[in-house]
């Protein structure tokens, strides 16, 4: 699995999946991949196309869309990353380093711990987005 990927780690936490009765899941469409996180660790798949390197530019446009979901037993120690779309080039628009818009970018998914007992939300996974684009000022979290 994986083999359209430029680069990718983790590929045994990695099954595509028609249905997971235990789980109470079934795919929107068709099959799904199914990501499992081992326990005490806290990377479940890491997964990378570079255009330049694999069709030798890079495009004007992306567009990226995935349909998330957490499974049932799923708890939530800390906040962590969600897939997105990245031109770091290995300066810039990730690990603190902020983009000035023409050292890297990138647009990716989060989420945060579940909310506690009390709450309206009780239960809930928090998700969001974390950008680094060529007018940030500062981060926000």
């Amino acid at each position: 699995m994986g083999a359209e990927w430029s680069e990718g780690a983790n590929a045994g936490t990695l099954t595509t999946i028609e249905a997971d009765a235990p789980g109470l899941f079934g795919p929107l469409q068709g099959k799904a991949l199914k990501v499992e996180i081992p326990a005490n660790q806290n990377l479940g798949m890491n997964m990378s196309y570079n255009f330049g390197e694999e069709i030798s530019n890079e495009p004007e446009e992306i567009y990226f869309r995935y349909y998330l979901r957490f499974s049932d037993d799923w708890v939530t120690v800390d906040g962590g990353k969600l897939p997105g779309i990245s031109g770091t080039y290995d300066v810039a628009g990730w690990g603190d380093r902020r983009s000035d818009g023409t050292n890297g970018w990138s647009a990716r998914g989060q989420f945060h711990p579940v909310i506690l007992n009390g709450n309206q939300l009780e239960g809930k996974i928090p998700m969001g987005n974390y950008v680094y684009h060529a007018e940030m000022e500062d981060f926000f979290w």
